[in-house]
């Protein structure tokens, strides 16, 4: 049926406005949910990127990490690190730790220097190297081509770190560095 132009009344503007109403509503709430479902969508995304990237710096820290544990633990592949080798890894660690400062909370970095302060003898002068604390004659029995020259590259016996003491200090590091990162890995 149609209408003739001119004979519109109050009742056929309703029915054609409730007629359209429906599908507007329909694409205006269409659309507001499709709002939320790409931020929903963005910010998984973003998280994913995220525990990617830590990830990435996790993977770089935690074998230095566990190196420097072997190496004053005398276990592993301890036996191939010379004396420079230590100091090396301890730059290593250094650089990863403080590149990405940003990551790490007041705890980790606190925890951090503790390890490093126990590990090695640290602001031994202008251009000079930090002292290692361990065993040196554990380190020279290991190399049969020592050089006299990294003798001095360690502490004094009576300065020597201890093991139990570098144990714990790194699984509180670890610890701190999962929790910052925001990795969840479960933990003992």
């Amino acid at each position: 049926m149609t209408i003739p132009a001119g004979d519109w009344n109050w009742l056929e503007v309703s029915k054609l406005t409730v007629s359209l109403a429906g599908p507007v509503v329909t694409l205006i709430v269409g659309l507001w949910i499709k709002g939320i479902v790409d931020r929903i969508e963005q910010r998984r995304w973003e998280a994913q990127n995220t525990i990617k990237w830590r990830l990435s710096v996790f993977e770089r820290f935690a074998p230095k990490l566990n190196l420097l544990h072997n190496a004053f633990m005398y276990i592993g592949r301890w036996k191939e690190l010379e004396p420079p080798d230590l100091i090396t890894l301890k730059r290593d660690l250094d650089e990863i730790v403080f590149t990405y400062e940003f990551l790490w909370s007041t705890d980790f970095r606190e925890k951090y220097k503790a390890l490093m302060e126990t590990c090695f003898r640290l602001n031994q002068g202008p251009g000079e190297n930090a002292k290692i604390a361990a065993n040196v004659d554990m380190y020279r029995k290991a190399h049969s081509d020592w050089d006299p020259r990294w003798d001095q590259m360690f502490v004094p016996v009576e300065q020597r770190a201890k093991r139990v003491d570098i144990q714990a200090l790194i699984e509180v590091v670890l610890r701190s560095a999962v929790r910052d990162l925001g990795l969840n890995l479960s933990q003992r």
